[in-house]
């Protein structure tokens, strides 16, 4: 018997295929993919603080490329509210959170890496709560608008962890989020190789259905949704899209190192999904999922 989906709880899946150990699973009811086994929750922790994932030597590296993605994202959000309290979740050494207060926002991000929340504050004076979002003590609706940039698949229980976003959020309230695209043209055409199958980091993936349900159920309403790039360093860029493409590394060395850090471009395979949601009147258990309504 397949494990239970971790989203809609179904027992019905179907190995797609095995990798690093790991068996990744596909949900027969809301397609939402998964692993099994997934690592405990203080082994990821471990790992987290250890560097081992999510490094922040790579967010540092990165971080005026991340400053232009953020940019970027933050006007699509401001056409849809002003700017507010906002919470970032996973925001990992705080880049988001400084150019959104440079915006207007009240800024707050939650991390449960210790070396990246003690970096942001003293770096960058922002306000990061290091904390279990589960335990992150901010009182019901008292939020204008909360972010999950590539988060939510790193999550092994999506649909507790988006109710608990749609309690913090005011009425009205937005949430913007974004995830590789498992229903993207890239992840079908490289299968296992797709650069996001990383079982020990992402443990759920996502098409554009899956989201809907997923955001459907927790009481949530799409109003936007697209395929997003996200801006790299140019030596990013060739490592990232040298997984694809590898000629891409013999043209590395014939760009000057100087050149490779300082060379912003957009990375775009057309394989990550960002969508903003807003918070609905009714209570999310009052919801039907049979027909969540299509992403716009």
């Amino acid at each position: 018997m397949p494990p239970t989906c971790p989203l809609c709880a179904a027992l019905s899946a179907r190995l797609r295929f095995q990798k690093d150990s790991f068996n990744f699973f596909q949900c027969d009811s809301c397609s939402l993919q998964y692993v099994d086994p997934m690592l405990s929750d203080s082994e990821r922790k471990r790992l987290y603080n250890n560097d081992e994932l999510s490094p922040i030597e790579y967010y540092k590296k990165n971080r005026r490329a991340d400053q232009k993605t953020f940019q970027e994202r933050l006007k699509i959000i401001e056409k849809f509210c002003s700017p507010g309290l906002l919470l970032d979740i996973g925001t990992n050494i705080g880049t988001l959170l400084a150019v959104a207060r440079e915006r207007g926002w009240n800024a707050i991000g939650i991390d449960f890496n210790h070396r990246a929340a003690q970096y942001g504050a003293t770096a960058y004076g922002v306000d990061i709560r290091e904390v279990e979002f589960s335990n992150n003590g901010f009182a019901n609706e008292s939020v204008d608008l909360v972010l999950m940039n590539d988060v939510l698949e790193h999550l092994p229980d999506p649909l507790s962890v988006l109710r608990e976003i749609q309690r913090l959020l005011r009425p009205g309230g937005k949430f913007f989020m974004s995830t590789p695209d498992a229903g993207s043209g890239m992840c079908r055409i490289m299968g296992p190789s797709w650069i996001h199958y990383k079982p020990r980091e992402h443990l759920v993936y996502y098409s554009r259905k899956s989201l809907a349900y997923a955001l459907h159920k927790a009481g949530f309403n799409i109003l936007w949704c697209k395929n997003v790039a996200r801006y790299r360093s140019l030596e990013s860029f060739i490592e990232k899209g040298s997984l694809y493409l590898p000629s891409l590394t013999s043209v590395r060395k014939l760009i000057p190192s100087f050149l490779t850090n300082r060379i912003i471009l957009p990375l775009f395979f057309y394989d990550e999904v960002a969508l903003l949601a807003e918070k609905q009147k009714d209570q999310p258990g009052n919801r039907t999922t049979q027909n969540p309504p299509e992403i716009p």
